[in-house]
């Protein structure tokens, strides 16, 4: 069991750095070519991403026998806000919560003072992932799961999995650098965004790693996730500006 469960995190470890990235852009690619002839590719790209997001989780499942403490070495512990530096991040992660409004409140009093420049602001903010959000009431239900999905699997995989991952192959890596290393590993995944989507998300990353690393949990880095990716439910208004999908 020992010896299945190690083969299983070099593969997936594997898979993560260098598979991953790739597949994205590809998926995306033909996503895009297929929306334009087939209204339901979404959807079921929607399902695909769930999918292999769970797979992701069943695979760590059999990984975790590697670990004393399964659990708690893949961050599915209550956090601690006990010490002055647990404190500290507490504010912090209600902050950053509360940072997820700003632009959500921003859009939505910029849409009754100027509607055009609201969407020209919205495009611009997402339109390197456009063809991936939802543009049908059905999609924006599915983008529900989809989102919980991202916060739960994502980070289990790039946060749980890969700095347990490089904590206990590669030692002597300081706490900060695995902690980069799982951001700009996360950021390329997000490849088919373009440059600029993979050094926001790779930011976003270093950001959930430093709270899972300070909490000891990634519970907040989950629901933190989580949100960032429902605010698209607020943000994107795609009948209002559908063009994107051919962009």
């Amino acid at each position: 069991m020992i010896l299945s469960s190690l083969i299983l995190a070099h593969l997936l470890f594997a898979y993560t750095v260098l598979i991953e990235p790739l597949l994205g852009v590809r998926q995306y690619r033909e996503l895009r070519q297929r929306l334009r002839t087939d209204p339901d590719a979404r959807q079921r790209f929607y399902r695909r991403i769930l999918l292999i997001e769970w797979a992701w989780v069943a695979v760590i499942g059999l990984i975790l026998p590697l670990a004393p403490s399964p659990l708690q070495a893949i961050g599915l512990v209550i956090p601690q806000f006990n010490g002055p530096e647990q404190e500290f991040m507490l504010v912090l992660v209600l902050a950053g919560a509360l940072g997820l409004l700003v632009p959500i409140l921003g859009l939505l009093v910029l849409s009754r003072k100027s509607p055009h420049l609201a969407r020209r602001l919205q495009h611009k903010l997402l339109e390197s992932g456009a063809a991936l959000l939802p543009a049908t009431s059905s999609e924006r239900r599915t983008w529900v799961a989809v989102a919980l999905t991202a916060g739960i699997c994502e980070e289990l995989l790039f946060r749980g999995f890969l700095l347990l991952y490089l904590a206990h192959f590669f030692s002597a890596l300081p706490r900060w650098g695995a902690m980069v290393i799982s951001a700009a590993v996360f950021g390329l995944a997000h490849a088919y965004q373009g440059w600029k989507g993979v050094v926001g998300t790779g930011l976003l990353g270093l950001g959930l790693a430093f709270v899972y690393v300070v909490t000891g949990s990634l519970l907040p880095s989950m629901a933190l996730h989580a949100l960032v990716d429902l605010r698209i439910l607020v943000l994107w208004r795609p009948t209002a500006h559908p063009e994107p999908v051919e962009g």
